[in-house]
């Protein structure tokens, strides 16, 4: 139920962040999603668990371990918030 549901929303804010709609509200998930993942992953990074593969990006996560999902969590992370910042002031308000 949590990966349909997660699957989901992730569609959801990919919709509307491709669309140029509700932007405010798809960079918001979009952040709170990554911030959540990231968490979990930080949480078992700092206890020195292994894990060989989250599943993140599905067929194109190409492995690598937590330190490199942690990494590309971190700059994904910075886009978003670069796309908050650099998008115009005039496409963020809600139509």
């Amino acid at each position: 139920l949590i990966v349909y549901g997660t699957s989901v929303v992730e569609l959801i804010l990919a919709t509307f962040l491709l669309w140029g709609k509700e932007l405010p509200w798809a960079f918001g998930g979009s952040i709170l999603l990554l911030l959540g993942f990231t968490g979990v992953l930080g949480y078992f990074w700092l206890k020195g668990q292994s894990v060989e593969s989250c599943g993140c990006f599905g067929a194109f996560g190409g492995g690598g371990g937590l330190e490199v999902t942690l990494l590309r969590n971190l700059v994904l992370i910075g886009m978003v918030v670069g796309g908050f910042l650099l998008f115009p002031e005039d496409n963020k308000s809600v139509e």
